[in-house]
């Protein structure tokens, strides 16, 4: 039986069960050539799913297997056979059976006709891809092959590629809720997820053996490698075959070289109008799609182009694969969207050394000199973490034999060598000509060059600038609205900057034929991003100080960069401007790097005392040493770094930087909450103690430095607060803390809540304070108590009578607990009380209430969230409230207050309250002396031994709740 009878035999098989209605289906057979563009209008036009699959049957599938050409007839057996339906794939099987029947009987042995009668799965050559796509990505490949590095310069781009790490950004971390959470910025958000290190590149695709996902993000801030790795996918699927079984054709698309052109057009330039229009009509089967530098085309331009946003919403080339790189600020909503995110986590401490060894193999010493000054200098470590970074300071200490301090002379210092270097190679080379003059004493004095390389530099300096401003007949400068990366040769004519044919950018600039993007032309870019904003910024200089002014505030949050390498190369005093930029959320680092770049070292006199409030945002190591500068050099009495992530790495930088300079400083709160910091950490946290003569708080919540990390809190008489909730201690950091309060004098508020020290615990902590008479506040909320401990307490403030304020909330002290401490309540001078969420039922309520008649000194007093005490145990202790005569404030649940004795009992105490001047009021900012309140909805502390987001939130709410009382809360006032 010859194919031809097959095709005979199960025609009217054929016919009723090939799903012609489906369009993916219908796309597959487009893809593959086997529906040509003819045939593929007029069976869309078409009625019944029976008569369009007659009608493929008949004037595509019967011609070609009448004469002879029997691929056409296989690739339709293997795209049924890899369909969704059922008895599509039934009906392959028994065509194929009968295939291999005639195969048996005339020994015909066909590669092709036999590997689909044998039901082998096509390969990558059996998919029979149309010529037009066959020539497409054939050039495509040639591109990716013969693809010049980023940049001209010799950096070693497969080397820094081995090392940068990448991590999936798995999911969503559960986060408290605080009003703050509204105003994290980008890097703070990125925080909220957890992280899986990636092996190698091919996980980005194949992570645990999944499914590619349609859609991949892959972010990372500026220096660390995004266009790099998409670059390094292209190549390998062009050259290593990378991939290939999961795609047939790779498409990648600068984003920046397209202009203000529609990204489907500059996707056309790439592979043709033909070839796209295929892979159009496939819905992108089998196509990966590579789009690099999302952050760089601006968002309404994004939201404007339908094809963009289509592609992004899978309402476009449904079954391609796309992935996009961007900065992390331009893709919060993308992240959203995207079915996997990858974060470019850049280089790590071990990946800085082996990269530094790499980059001097035949030179060992000078790759230790180079460590060791790394190590003198850690202000300058932490830009190493940034690819880039790495780069040009290797680069640069190669040939300078030594390393700055400041990115602008990082950058002043990189510019000059790379202009002083190319114009040595060849004397005959033509440069840029800038066709005005009036700068160059500036740039003589500015960056040191000699006056044959001035005029060379000018022209790369406002091309750099006009890249993102334009100049008005009014010699106004305004922001353009999409910032020009890649020049085209009309930017530079108009721009009046005369280019020489021989011009090979000098090292800096980058010199490329862009027919595939923008036409037939030459382009120009910066190497890198930042050399662009760089020689922006000294082109700035150039303007009137009046122009130089507008442009630093307009554009302060706009261009951060910029801004703040203009700051390091200005000799201009715009320091009010800056300190009012320190009040600012979203530009108080900025103003931070832009007074350590200025490093002018005078402060004036008229500028007073200040906070600098970094709360919420991820600092990199660089970013600590930017404010160890500030707080060393401007007065700065409270730093507020709670949730910034640090880890020991940014304390160790912070004090380095710090501890030689430390005691002139005016800083007296130091607030490290939650910034990973472990024991080892703990160690530079002192050494900013014991060198700060003047400080007076410090807030280490929320970081596990456990038992060995408060064992270094010894022989310290500068404190006057110190919290330690949640930080994981025992018993034995209870006996650590024991010691320390027998031998200071000056600490007069302790937290230590959160920490399961247990009844032991808590006891040494009771016997420490016996003779103690400076501590006034004792926070020991969820410590693990029970009556044991209660009793411990109880026994304390029987004698201690310095101590104001006691929390023992969230510990199940139980009846007996509260009866221990209700007897002794007479004899205390305790001003407030917390006993909530302690398991107290109406027994309890009736012996507390007994010992708060006795008692002359409770002023606030919290039974919130003791679930068995009834509205009886509620009406006992506010009668006792009243009869005292001194108490103002009583929380309970909120549910008793629909009593009517309740409510009576309360109009009592909130006319005491507003008879009595209320002294609960802390300075700013200091640690909460007063019982915390809770809102209608019920937050309220959990008890866990290991320290999570909301506990967190609990103890975020406790430091910094306000001590004035309001009325119309859920408290009883």
């Amino acid at each position: 039986m010859s194919t031809s009878e097959v095709l005979k035999r199960f025609f009217p098989k054929l016919m009723k069960t090939l799903p012609m209605d489906d369009p993916i289906f219908v796309a597959e057979l487009f893809s593959r050539d086997l529906l040509p563009g003819n045939h593929y209008d007029e069976v869309k036009s078409l009625g019944t799913q029976a008569n369009k699959a007659a009608h493929f049957l008949d004037h595509v599938i019967k011609p070609a297997v009448t004469i002879g050409a029997d691929k056409s007839f296989n690739a339709l057996l293997n795209i049924m056979e890899y369909s969704e339906y059922s008895n599509v794939k039934e009906l392959s099987q028994q065509i194929k059976s009968a295939l291999k029947e005639r195969l048996d009987n005339t020994g015909n042995t066909s590669n092709t006709a036999s590997s689909v009668a044998n039901g082998e799965p096509p390969t990558k050559k059996s998919r029979l891809l149309s010529n037009t796509l066959v020539d497409a990505v054939a050039r495509l490949q040639a591109r990716y092959k013969n693809e010049a590095p980023h940049s001209q310069t010799d950096w070693p781009r497969h080397v820094v590629f081995k090392y940068v790490k990448l991590a999936i950004v798995e999911k969503a971390i559960n986060t408290y809720q605080d009003d703050r959470m509204q105003k994290l910025t980008t890097e703070k958000w990125l925080e909220k997820f957890e992280k899986i290190k990636l092996n190698d590149l091919r996980e980005i695709f194949h992570y645990s053996n999944e499914a590619i996902p349609r859609l991949i993000l892959i972010m990372g801030e500026p220096g660390m490698g995004k266009t790099t790795i998409a670059n390094e996918i292209c190549k390998r699927w062009a050259t290593e075959g990378f991939l290939s079984e999961d795609f047939d054709i790779v498409i990648k698309l600068l984003l920046r070289s397209i202009g203000q052109k529609l990204v489907e057009e500059g996707i056309i330039k790439q592979v043709g109008d033909e070839a796209y229009q295929q892979v159009k009509r496939s819905l992108g089967t089998k196509c990966l799609v590579v789009l690099d530098g999302l952050d760089e085309i601006d968002a309404k331009r994004q939201e404007s182009d339908e094809w963009l946003m289509g592609l992004i919403k899978c309402e476009l080339l449904e079954r391609c694969s796309i992935v996009i790189t961007s900065r992390p600020h331009a893709c919060q909503e993308l992240m959203k969207k995207a079915n996997r995110t990858i974060e470019i986590l850049g280089f790590g401490d071990e990946e800085i050394k082996e990269f530094v060894q790499h980059s001097f193999t035949n030179d060992t010493q000078s790759a230790e000199t180079f460590l060791q000054e790394l190590e003198e200098y850690p202000q300058f470590y932490g830009l190493c973490n940034v690819p880039v970074s790495l780069v040009m300071i290797v680069d640069m200490f190669k040939e300078l034999k030594c390393l700055p301090s400041t990115l602008t002379e990082l950058y002043k210092r990189f510019v000059v060598m790379r202009l002083a270097r190319e114009s040595e190679k060849s004397k005959e080379k033509k440069t840029l000509v800038l066709m005005a003059s009036g700068e160059e004493v500036l740039l003589e004095t500015l960056l040191g060059l000699r006056k044959d390389k001035i005029q060379m530099a000018l022209s790369l300096c406002k091309l750099a600038f006009h890249g993102y401003f334009v100049a008005t007949g009014n010699k106004k400068v305004y922001k353009r609205s999409n910032p020009i990366i890649i020049f085209t040769e009309q930017d530079v004519i108009d721009l009046r900057i005369e280019i020489a044919e021989n011009f090979d950018g000098h090292g800096l600039l980058d010199v490329a034929n862009l027919h595939d993007y923008a036409g037939d032309q030459t382009s120009y870019n910066f190497i890198h991003l930042t050399i662009q904003e760089f020689l922006c910024a000294v082109y700035m200089l150039t303007l009137s100080q009046e122009e130089q002014y507008d442009l630093l505030q307009q554009y302060f949050v706009d261009y951060p960069n910029i801004m703040i390498l203009y700051c390091g190369l200005s000799k201009l005093d715009f320091h009010p401007f800056i300190y009012s930029q320190l009040k600012s959320r979203s530009a108080v680092m900025t103003a931070v790097k832009c007074l350590y770049e200025d490093q002018k070292g005078s402060v004036p006199e008229a500028i007073s005392p200040f906070t600098l409030d970094l709360s919420h945002i991820s600092l990199t190591p660089f970013d600590c040493i930017c404010v160890g500068y500030i707080i060393c050099h401007y007065p700065v009495t409270k730093l507020e770094m709670g949730i910034c992530h640090i880890g020991d790495k940014g304390i160790k930088f912070l004090s380095r930087f710090c501890v030689k300079g430390l005691k002139a400083t005016q800083l007296q709160q130091l607030y490290l909450m939650g910034n990973d910091i472990t024991s080892e950490g703990m160690k530079d946290v002192m050494s900013i103690v014991t060198s700060s003569p003047s400080l007076r708080v410090l807030d280490v919540s929320g970081n596990i430095i456990g038992d060995d990390g408060i064992s270094l809190y010894q022989n310290i008489n500068t404190l006057t607060e110190l919290n330690m909730s949640y930080c994981g201690l025992s018993v034995e950091g209870a006996a650590c803390i024991k010691k320390m309060l027998t031998q200071n004098t000056t600490l007069k508020t302790l937290h230590i809540g959160g920490n399961n020290i247990g009844d032991v615990g808590v006891g040494h902590i009771a016997e420490a304070l016996e003779d103690n008479n400076t501590l006034t506040v004792l926070n020991v909320y969820s410590c693990g108590l029970s009556a044991k401990g209660a009793i411990s307490i109880s026994e304390l403030i029987k004698i201690n009578q310095t101590l104001q304020v006691l929390d023992i909330s969230d510990n199940p002290i139980g009846d007996e607990g509260i009866t221990a401490i209700a007897q002794s309540l007479h004899c205390a001078n305790i001003s407030k009380l917390d006993v909530m969420w302690c398991s107290i039922t109406d027994s309890g309520a009736v012996a507390l209430a007994a010992g708060l008649r006795k008692n002359h000194s409770i002023e606030l007093l919290s039974v919130w969230r003791n679930v068995d005490m009834t509205i009886d145990g509620a009406r006992v202790i506010l009668e006792a409230a009243v009869a005292n005569g001194v108490c103002q404030e009583v929380m309970i649940d909120y549910v008793h207050h629909s009593d009517d004795i309740v409510r009576e009992m309360m109009t009592v105490l909130v006319e005491r309250s507003r008879q009595e001047e209320r002294n609960a009021k802390t300075k700013d900012g200091s640690i909460r002396d007063t019982i915390p309140k809770e809102d209608h909805h019920g937050n309220t502390k959990q008890i866990s031994e290991m320290m999570t987001h909301r506990m967190l939130s609990e103890m975020t709410r406790r430091s910094h709740i306000l001590k004035d009382s309001n009325p119309q809360t859920d408290m009883i006032s």
